[in-house]
């Protein structure tokens, strides 16, 4: 199998739970990316969800997550667990890949392996911050940041090539380290299993709820479609959905959008929810979609600190 871009899902499924709630449609539609932002969903109570995505072997990797779930070696084939070895179906991304190159490989050589754990037993997030830049924050820490998470080395090294350059639009300023400093001072790392994989190459003291569930039963509930969204979306009637776009919108020459948020409303009935992100490029929203939608405000924090902006959507 051709090497996945992404291993795991960097949409973090606590504010996709909180915008489903909110009209909890039956039809969930999402980007596919490792399929464990749906499988969170689908153990915390979702009836179904349905996952598309053009390349096959992103599909055949989340089918190798749910023939490995029940396996009686499910973690060690996962990579699984704070023992657990940087080798399966959580690590084998190409993302996943350059983070643990920064964790595992370089991290060691500027931090203490004391240092390192410490930062995890602060009591709180706020004293993560504080510890990190008194005790990490040395001139070759903050070499090795403005290289390894310069958004150029990102965009070459970590990101699906079809993401980073859209013809005819300007990326947005970003500054990775900012992000994760404040996310940081936002959630302990126990709580954020992004920030955690970011710093230790693994799910070293958080959890994936999904993983922890014994009684978890996805069979029959994940469905999936090769495909691009749009497409599929135009071959469904209207009806009460939720639609979970990633940042796909990235790929998209500005003035294809406006084509993909009709191809949204012709799909969704009054109640209907979308979701997207914007990581380099930011999506104008079209006038006529704002006059029919109208912008959740969250109460939850995004903890994946890669993002620019979250946007989310409700049908009038």
């Amino acid at each position: 199998m051709a090497r996945v871009h992404y291993a795991q899902s960097w949409e973090d499924p606590l504010l996709l739970w909180e915008i489903w709630q909110r009209t909890c449609p039956d039809h969930v539609h999402m980007v596919a990316s490792g399929g464990d932002h749906a499988l969170e969903l689908l153990q915390k109570g979702l009836p179904s969800v349905a996952l598309c995505d053009p390349e096959p072997h992103q599909l055949g990797h989340i089918e190798a997550k749910l023939r490995a779930l029940h396996h009686r070696d499910r973690n060690r084939l996962y990579g699984y667990g704070p023992q657990a070895k940087s080798q399966g179906l959580l690590h084998d991304g190409k993302l996943e890949g350059y983070l643990r190159l920064f964790s595992q490989r370089i991290l060691p050589l500027m931090v203490s392996r004391q240092h390192r754990e410490d930062l995890a037993q602060q009591v709180d997030a706020q004293a993560q911050v504080t510890f990190l830049e008194t005790h990490w924050n040395s001139w070759l820490w903050r070499q090795a940041i403005a290289y390894l998470f310069d958004p150029a080395q990102v965009d070459k090294n970590a990101r699906h090539p079809g993401l980073v350059n859209t013809q005819g639009r300007t990326k947005l300023s970003t500054n990775y380290y900012t992000a994760f400093l404040r996310i940081l001072g936002q959630t302990p790392l126990r709580e954020n299993p992004y920030l955690d994989y970011v710093l230790y190459g693994r799910h070293a003291h958080s959890h994936l709820p999904y993983l922890e569930d014994a009684h978890f039963q996805p069979e029959g509930r994940l469905n999936l479609h090769h495909g691009a969204l749009q497409p599929w979306l135009e071959t469904l009637p209207a009806a009460k959905r939720f639609i979970h776009a990633s940042d796909i919108l990235e790929s998209y020459p500005e003035p294809a959008l406006p084509e993909f948020f009709h191809s949204v409303d012709a799909a969704c009935q009054t109640g209907s929810l979308l979701v997207f992100w914007d990581h380099r490029y930011a999506t104008p929203v079209p006038e006529f979609f704002e006059k029919g939608w109208d912008r959740i405000p969250m109460m939850t924090i995004d903890r994946v600190p890669f993002y620019h902006s979250f946007h989310a959507f409700q049908k009038q």
